[in-house]
Protein backbone atom coordinates (compact mmCIF):
# COMPACT_ATOMS: atom_id res chain seq x y z
CA UNK A 1 0.00 0.00 0.00
CA UNK A 2 1.20 3.52 -0.14
CA UNK A 3 2.90 5.77 2.06
CA UNK A 4 0.47 7.86 4.10
CA UNK A 5 0.33 11.40 3.35
CA UNK A 6 2.04 12.04 0.22
CA UNK A 7 3.99 15.46 0.13
CA UNK A 8 2.04 17.30 -2.79
CA UNK A 9 4.56 20.26 -4.68
CA UNK A 10 2.93 22.62 -2.40
CA UNK A 11 4.10 20.91 0.24
CA UNK A 12 1.19 19.99 1.68
CA UNK A 13 0.56 16.56 2.68
CA UNK A 14 -1.91 14.77 0.66
CA UNK A 15 -4.47 12.19 2.00
CA UNK A 16 -4.49 9.08 0.00
CA UNK A 17 -8.41 9.09 0.18
CA UNK A 18 -10.56 12.37 -0.25
CA UNK A 19 -14.18 11.46 0.81
CA UNK A 20 -17.20 13.46 -0.53
CA UNK A 21 -20.00 13.77 1.90
CA UNK A 22 -23.15 15.96 0.67
CA UNK A 23 -25.32 16.97 3.06
CA UNK A 24 -29.07 19.04 3.34
CA UNK A 25 -30.12 19.71 6.90
CA UNK A 26 -29.76 16.07 8.75
CA UNK A 27 -27.11 16.48 11.30
CA UNK A 28 -28.11 13.69 13.41
CA UNK A 29 -27.67 11.12 10.77
CA UNK A 30 -24.62 13.12 9.72
CA UNK A 31 -23.23 12.72 13.23
CA UNK A 32 -23.24 9.04 12.36
CA UNK A 33 -21.81 8.89 8.88
CA UNK A 34 -18.40 11.03 10.04
CA UNK A 35 -18.23 8.58 12.92
CA UNK A 36 -18.31 5.74 10.88
CA UNK A 37 -15.37 7.45 8.64
CA UNK A 38 -13.43 8.32 11.70
CA UNK A 39 -14.00 4.75 12.76
CA UNK A 40 -12.12 3.14 9.87
CA UNK A 41 -8.92 1.39 10.01
CA UNK A 42 -7.19 3.47 7.16
CA UNK A 43 -7.15 7.05 8.69
CA UNK A 44 -5.24 8.42 5.84
CA UNK A 45 -8.27 10.75 4.60
CA UNK A 46 -9.82 14.00 4.40
CA UNK A 47 -13.86 14.05 4.47
CA UNK A 48 -15.05 17.20 2.75
CA UNK A 49 -18.54 17.72 3.43
CA UNK A 50 -20.63 19.86 1.55
CA UNK A 51 -23.78 21.34 2.71
CA UNK A 52 -26.34 22.10 0.10
CA UNK A 53 -27.69 25.35 1.84
CA UNK A 54 -27.74 23.79 5.09
CA UNK A 55 -29.05 25.12 8.64
CA UNK A 56 -26.69 26.34 11.39
CA UNK A 57 -27.24 23.27 13.33
CA UNK A 58 -24.94 21.29 10.42
CA UNK A 59 -21.74 23.22 10.65
CA UNK A 60 -21.65 23.02 14.42
CA UNK A 61 -21.81 18.98 14.12
CA UNK A 62 -18.68 19.17 11.56
CA UNK A 63 -17.03 21.62 14.16
CA UNK A 64 -17.51 19.31 16.89
CA UNK A 65 -15.56 16.33 15.88
CA UNK A 66 -12.44 18.96 15.82
CA UNK A 67 -10.88 17.32 13.41
CA UNK A 68 -8.34 18.77 11.17
CA UNK A 69 -9.23 16.50 8.16
CA UNK A 70 -12.86 17.09 7.99
CA UNK A 71 -13.51 20.16 6.41
CA UNK A 72 -17.14 22.04 5.54
CA UNK A 73 -18.41 24.03 2.89
CA UNK A 74 -21.88 25.05 2.71
CA UNK A 75 -23.47 26.89 -0.71
CA UNK A 76 -25.42 29.44 -0.68
CA UNK A 77 -28.24 28.61 -2.59
CA UNK A 78 -30.13 25.21 -2.54
CA UNK A 79 -29.08 22.70 -5.48
CA UNK A 80 -31.67 20.37 -4.42
CA UNK A 81 -29.93 17.48 -5.47
CA UNK A 82 -26.45 15.48 -5.21
CA UNK A 83 -25.02 16.17 -7.94
CA UNK A 84 -24.11 19.87 -7.05
CA UNK A 85 -22.70 19.57 -4.01
CA UNK A 86 -20.58 16.50 -4.88
CA UNK A 87 -19.03 17.94 -8.06
CA UNK A 88 -18.01 20.97 -5.44
CA UNK A 89 -15.95 18.19 -2.86
CA UNK A 90 -14.55 16.66 -6.16
CA UNK A 91 -12.81 20.21 -7.06
CA UNK A 92 -11.19 20.45 -3.58
CA UNK A 93 -10.75 16.74 -3.17
CA UNK A 94 -6.49 16.60 -3.00
CA UNK A 95 -6.82 12.73 -2.23
CA UNK A 96 -5.11 10.14 -5.25
CA UNK A 97 -8.09 8.34 -4.79
CA UNK A 98 -12.17 9.92 -3.96
CA UNK A 99 -14.92 8.35 -2.31
CA UNK A 100 -19.02 9.56 -2.10
CA UNK A 101 -20.41 8.98 1.25
CA UNK A 102 -24.22 9.69 1.43
CA UNK A 103 -24.69 11.78 4.68
CA UNK A 104 -27.25 8.71 5.48
CA UNK A 105 -24.79 5.78 4.74
CA UNK A 106 -22.55 4.54 7.27
CA UNK A 107 -18.83 2.80 6.49
CA UNK A 108 -18.40 0.06 8.92
CA UNK A 109 -14.48 -1.00 9.57
CA UNK A 110 -14.13 -5.24 8.88
CA UNK A 111 -11.90 -7.24 6.12
CA UNK A 112 -14.73 -5.55 3.31
CA UNK A 113 -13.87 -1.78 4.45
CA UNK A 114 -12.38 0.72 3.08
CA UNK A 115 -8.65 -0.74 4.05
CA UNK A 116 -9.26 -3.84 1.73
CA UNK A 117 -11.05 -1.74 -0.87
CA UNK A 118 -8.02 0.48 -1.49
CA UNK A 119 -5.47 -2.52 -1.23
CA UNK A 120 -7.71 -4.13 -4.44
CA UNK A 121 -7.37 -1.04 -5.89
CA UNK A 122 -3.60 -0.67 -6.14
CA UNK A 123 -3.94 -3.83 -8.68
CA UNK A 124 -6.02 -3.15 -11.53
CA UNK A 125 -7.20 -5.63 -14.16
CA UNK A 126 -4.59 -4.94 -16.27
CA UNK A 127 -2.03 -6.30 -13.04
CA UNK A 128 -0.22 -2.67 -13.26
CA UNK A 129 -0.50 -0.12 -10.05
CA UNK A 130 -3.27 2.45 -10.79
CA UNK A 131 -1.35 6.02 -11.90
CA UNK A 132 -2.61 9.35 -12.19
CA UNK A 133 -5.54 9.21 -14.97
CA UNK A 134 -5.27 5.52 -15.28
CA UNK A 135 -8.72 4.20 -14.13
CA UNK A 136 -8.85 1.47 -12.37
CA UNK A 137 -12.85 0.30 -12.67
CA UNK A 138 -15.45 1.22 -10.05
CA UNK A 139 -16.98 -1.09 -8.91
CA UNK A 140 -15.13 -1.04 -5.12
CA UNK A 141 -16.08 2.56 -4.96
CA UNK A 142 -13.23 3.90 -5.58
CA UNK A 143 -11.44 5.50 -8.54
CA UNK A 144 -8.06 7.08 -8.96
CA UNK A 145 -8.84 10.49 -11.25
CA UNK A 146 -6.91 13.65 -12.46
CA UNK A 147 -7.76 17.09 -10.74
CA UNK A 148 -8.91 19.60 -13.20
CA UNK A 149 -9.66 23.09 -12.78
CA UNK A 150 -12.74 24.96 -13.99
CA UNK A 151 -10.52 26.13 -17.27
CA UNK A 152 -9.82 22.56 -18.35
CA UNK A 153 -6.30 22.64 -17.14
CA UNK A 154 -4.78 19.53 -15.60
CA UNK A 155 -3.88 20.52 -11.69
Amino acid sequence: MEQAGQRAPTGRIEPLVSVVIATHNRPAVLRQTLKSLIGQTLQDWEAIVVGDASRPDTPAIVAAFDDCRISYIDLPVNFGEQSGPNNIGFARARGRFVAILNHDDLWFSRPSGVDERLDRRHRCRCGDRPRRGHRVGREQGFQAYDPWDGAGRLL
